[in-house]
């Protein structure tokens, strides 16, 4: 059974790329002696982590089988936006091939990091999952859509709930059938 561990960095920090650095590396000893992974998000707040190459960079410098790669698909989408990244999703996908073994699925408008619910705003995900399907990816497809549940009252969140199940079951047929 595969078991996951993530990392987050601040983006306060001018030295962001030496503190995820030294934070990968002592992190890094911890989950070694066990069946855990130390995933690595791409981060819109953190240009370090926004394209699978960099991403790859950091875990050829640090080395190890235990580090690997959690793509958030919401970053991704606003850092081409936003920061002239050219990296498509499916691009990204491909590229971190094996390492690839955690997904945060979420939506945004393009402008905001909004996290709503997918199938929702402007990310298109069926190449995304096309792409998944063609690297054999076996890991879990995590929603993170934290920002849609807040619009529910306390008398309906079910009602949210149910919503995000629907678009958690879109995408496992979507994955299934390809």
């Amino acid at each position: 059974r595969q078991q996951f561990f993530f990392v987050v960095i601040s983006n306060r920090s001018k030295h962001r790329a030496v503190i995820l650095q030294v934070h990968t590396r002592s992190l890094q000893s911890f989950v070694k002696s066990s069946d855990l992974y130390l995933c690595l998000e791409n981060l819109g707040s953190v240009p370090e982590t926004h394209t699978v190459e960099r991403l790859n960079g950091i875990i050829d410098t640090l080395g190890g089988d235990n580090l690997a790669i959690c793509l958030d698909t919401g970053h991704l989408h606003l850092t081409r936006i936003r920061d002239g990244n050219t990296q498509t999703t499916t691009e990204f996908v491909r590229t971190a091939g094996d390492r690839l073994k955690a997904l945060h699925i979420h939506d945004n408008d393009q402008r905001h990091d909004s996290h709503q619910i997918p199938f929702s705003m402007k990310i298109d995900f069926a190449p995304i999952v096309k792409a998944l399907k063609q690297i054999g990816y076996k890991g879990y497809f995590t929603l993170e859509a934290s920002n849609y549940l807040k619009n529910w009252d306390s008398s309906r969140i079910f009602e949210g709930v149910c919503d995000l199940a629907q678009s958690a079951k879109k995408l496992a047929k979507m994955f299934e059938e390809c």
